[in-house]
């Protein structure tokens, strides 16, 4: 007796319409094909969010810094950059090499105050495929000498 087109002597094509007909277990491969992507985005919003912290974070100590300076016209350099590491005492790795402050020449007659920071933002998890950036804070305002 010769196999019919429905099934051969292996019997492949019925258990192939079979399976292909079998719903059981979809939900749980549909699950194992999307997690992966969902959980890769949810990282990626993680760390992205973690930047604009680190980021409002220097901002926030620059302009603390700049108010500071303002308040009390006596306060030099040295001064400055501690009380701006002092506000940043939270982010990992912040120092007196992250913030400076430096008079540039008068403009105008104007003396000005320029106080900066900057931050080496590195990923906590590198499947987000995010690049290594420097944050940066700037705050500037006038003083009377």
């Amino acid at each position: 007796m010769r196999p019919t087109a429905k099934q051969n002597r292996t019997g492949c094509p019925r258990i192939l319409g079979r399976l292909r007909a079998c719903r059981l277990g979809a939900a749980a491969i549909e699950f194992a094909l999307v997690m992966p992507i969902f959980f890769v985005m949810v990282l990626g919003i993680m760390e992205v969010a973690r930047a604009m912290w680190i980021k409002s974070t220097l901002q926030w100590a620059v302009e603390q810094t700049t108010r500071y300076a303002l308040a009390n016209p006596t306060a030099n350099v040295d001064d400055l950059e501690t009380y701006a590491v002092n506000r940043a005492t939270h982010l990992n790795g912040a120092g007196p090499d992250n913030f400076t402050v430096v008079t540039p020449s008068p403009l105008n007659g104007v003396h000005f105050v320029e106080i900066t920071a900057s931050y080496a933002f590195t990923t906590l998890m590198p499947i987000t495929a995010l690049p290594d950036m420097t944050l940066t804070a700037k705050s500037k305002f006038p003083r009377n000498d």
